[in-house]
């Protein structure tokens, strides 16, 4: 028996790991883009994580590819729009990508990398969402990004959910690299 929930507790905290290595994978990839073109990197925030995991989780549930959640899923909170998953967690989203279904698991193996970079490649090569990961809202502001997979049940697969906004840019991080000064 205790070896049966230690299993299952090992399985839950390794899906959760690869999971965010995707994940920051892909906000590598994406801020190393944006370096090349002279775009301040973005920011990653839990606030921003947690807007995007209840898209990500609704899209599981519902099996929807949408950024409007249209149908109420028992136990969750319907937030019709990414702006207001974003005022849910205190943000402010301005927009969002998505994608449904992607293949993760080869036999139970993972390469958090050559996922994380796929997920970029699929957005780079579509215009809108292209437009969304390399927007430059000024100096003012520092850029910010949320990511969220969502594994599907029984699957080798997951819904993937970034949203990209803005907050105000405070003084602390005037010396640091996301200065506009820089």
């Amino acid at each position: 028996m205790k070896k049966a929930i230690l299993a299952a507790v090992f399985t839950i905290l390794s899906i959760a790991a690869i999971s965010q290595t995707i994940e920051q994978a892909f906000v590598d990839k994406l801020n190393e883009v944006r370096k090349e073109k002279n775009l301040p990197a973005f920011v990653r925030a839990s606030e921003f994580d947690s807007a995007a995991k209840v898209q990500s989780t609704w899209m599981v549930k519902t099996v929807t590819l949408s950024h409007q959640q249209t149908v109420q899923v028992p136990g969750m909170k319907l937030l019709a729009y990414p702006w207001d998953r974003g005022r849910e967690y205190g943000v402010d989203v301005l927009s969002e990508n998505l994608i449904l279904a992607v293949q993760y698991k080869n036999n139970g193996m993972t390469d958090s990398l050559s996922v994380g970079n796929s997920i970029f490649q699929v957005w780079h090569d579509s215009k809108n969402h292209l437009q969304n990961m390399m927007v430059n809202y000024g100096s003012a502001v520092v850029p910010t990004i949320g990511i969220a997979i969502t594994e599907f049940p029984e699957s080798n697969s997951c819904s993937v959910v970034a949203v990209f906004g803005v907050r105000p840019f405070p003084s602390e991080l005037a010396s640091s690299e996301h200065s506009p000064n820089k």
